[in-house]
């Protein structure tokens, strides 16, 4: 796994996250793999039927929810990127450039407006694991992650898997190519 810290960068309001990621991750129902994220924030699960699920938890402790559907586990590279709105609560999935139309999972007795401001907290920000010694780690692998202090456009999000970013984009606080091709540390290449 890759603990990337706890820069000021990870502390959102509106936010795109994108990545992609393969696996052949199987299991029983209901167990998972946490591919990336930070803890007690905002996260991605892998589940051992494909079903990809981020979620995120604001630091009043609302919580909400969405998920792909399943099959993403087939060893193909599959894009990801999810969205978020500070002033609505408003958040997107979208899969391989197509935005999610699966239902929510909020919080019992919470809405939209309870997901609202700053996703901040003091945990660090990993890949691979949730934080080091919690729940087993994900299996496959992680490529072109890049955190944007804004909302992309679904058109933008389509744009960038095929053409990643330079690092210079207005509103890109990370990136990481993973073409390191050895060692243990990834560079970040925003600007």
């Amino acid at each position: 796994y890759v603990n990337m810290g706890d820069p000021e960068s990870f502390a959102l309001d509106d936010f795109t996250i994108s990545f992609w990621f393969q696996s052949t991750y199987s299991s029983g129902v209901g167990d998972w793999r946490y591919v990336l994220g930070k803890r007690n924030s905002y996260h991605f699960e892998l589940y051992g039927d494909g079903v990809l699920r981020f979620g995120f938890e604001t630091p009043t402790g609302s919580w909400g929810h969405t998920s792909s559907d399943s099959g993403l586990n087939d060893g193909s590279w599959h894009h990801v990127t999810t969205t978020r709105n500070s002033t609505t609560g408003y958040f997107y999935l979208y899969i391989d450039g197509e935005v999610v139309n699966n239902e929510y999972q909020l919080q019992e007795g919470s809405d939209f407006s309870d997901l609202t401001g700053t996703l901040e907290n003091d945990y660090n920000f990993y890949i691979g694991v949730l934080y080091a010694g919690h729940h087993a780690p994900f299996i496959g692998n992680v490529d072109e992650l890049s955190i944007w202090d804004e909302i992309l456009t679904e058109s933008e999000i389509q744009s960038y898997m095929s053409t990643p970013p330079t690092g210079d984009e207005t509103g890109l606080v990370g990136y990481w190519n993973f073409n390191e091709n050895s060692g243990s540390t990834i560079t970040d290449l925003s600007g």
